[in-house]
């Protein structure tokens, strides 16, 4: 789940924020919603996972749902050691507490599955430091107009999202797995 969730906030995230991007448009795909609360919130260096072996969700909306909320509420660290791929969860922590990240209206757009894999879409205000960026199209992933759409298909658009080195991340598509019947968070 690409911070860039969604996880990188690294690289991704970084030339986003330089370039000033902010990505708004329509959609004609169909897909699944979830909803997530909304607020402001800074992760920081005290934000620790307490989790020691990731459990992962019920379902990829229930994913989506908890990153949100763990966005808005300070508690990505856990997310991480709860919900991130087994072998990411050191990179995911480093990933929100290792700098100055905050969320303001982060909410869940779209969730796309198909098979053992799902887009999440999430909508609102990413920032770092001063520098901020934001996202109003709640079906990003899939909208060809927006500026996080990856490719023509599905499988383009998460490979996009589960490489942490990609030069077309965004910190508003995300990447999810489902591994023994459970969801977690990819691409840290």
């Amino acid at each position: 789940m690409r911070t860039r969730i969604v996880g990188g906030l690294s690289a991704g995230f970084l030339a986003l924020l330089l370039a000033g991007c902010s990505s708004s448009s329509s959609s004609t795909s169909t897909t699944a919603k979830a909803a997530a609360s909304s607020s402001t919130s800074t992760t920081s260096p005290s934000t620790t996972s307490t989790a020691a072996t990731p459990t992962g969700a019920s379902s990829a909306h229930n994913l989506a749902a908890l990153f949100a909320i763990g966005a808005t509420s300070d508690s990505l660290g856990n997310f991480c050691g709860a919900y991130a791929v087994p072998s990411q969860v050191a990179t995911c922590t480093g990933d929100f507490t290792s700098g100055q990240v905050s969320f303001k209206d982060w909410k869940v757009g779209d969730v796309t599955v198909q098979g053992s894999q799902a887009l999440i879409t999430y909508t609102g205000t990413v920032c770092q430091g001063s520098q901020c960026v934001s996202n109003s199209d709640p079906k990003a992933a899939t909208t060809p107009a927006s500026a996080a759409y990856a490719g023509s298909s599905f499988a383009d658009a998460f490979a996009t999202a589960n490489d942490p080195n990609s030069q077309n991340s965004t910190p508003f598509v995300a990447a999810a797995v489902q591994q023994g019947g459970k969801w977690f968070a990819s691409g840290f």
